[in-house]
């Protein structure tokens, strides 16, 4: 998996991202506080780490390889009494290409170029709004309702945790749009 977080959760760094997994078969993960997340058809598929432990814990299960991206190793969003501090599986191999502080894209560049990783459409999400719903209102027929009526280049601000939690599946064929999210939560 490759786990990225900050500016490469744009463009140009999805399109790298998206070349080397196509070679190696690597699925792509931003953090769930990305500030920003450019998304929808045409651009490379990203997943997010969700905010639940537990779907967090589901997501990663498996995962042999963990390759940090601008990010660093993947965490509980909190502490919770009886549940995990620790998220990447216990025989997870973490593998830093680069730290926040230094030329990320310029390291997945010279990933790309080693492996050959040839440009390619096939790891993009697809276009293809959904009609609008019909009948009783909840938050998927909300989502599904912004999908098919989301303007190119929308900007959606994400405030929710509890309506937005799925919000990504019920989204994925809308037109590109940046997706900005809350980069922290409160109590009290």
């Amino acid at each position: 998996m490759i786990f990225l977080s900050g500016s490469l959760c744009m463009e140009d760094g999805l399109r790298l991202a998206g070349r080397i997994a196509r070679v190696t078969g690597a699925r792509i993960m931003g953090n769930r506080v990305n500030g920003r997340t450019q998304r929808g058809a045409g651009r490379v598929v990203i997943e997010r780490l969700p905010y639940p432990i537990e779907s967090s814990l589901a997501m990663l299960r498996g995962v042999a390889h963990l390759v940090l991206v601008g990010s660093p190793v993947p965490v509980p969003f909190f502490a919770w009494a009886g549940k995990p501090n620790r998220i990447v599986p216990e025989k997870c191999r973490i593998h830093v290409l680069a730290t926040p502080e230094e030329d990320c894209l310029g390291a997945m560049s010279g990933l790309v170029e080693e492996l050959g990783a040839p440009g390619d459409d096939s790891a993009f999400y697809p276009h293809q709004r959904p009609p609008l719903p019909t009948g009783e209102i909840t938050a998927e027929k909300i989502w599904r309702a912004l999908t098919a009526l989301m303007p190119e280049n929308a900007i959606i601000s994400d405030e929710g945790v509890t309506s937005s939690r799925d919000a990504e599946a019920w989204t994925v064929g809308a037109p590109p749009h940046d997706w900005l999210n809350v980069t922290g939560g409160s109590i009290g």
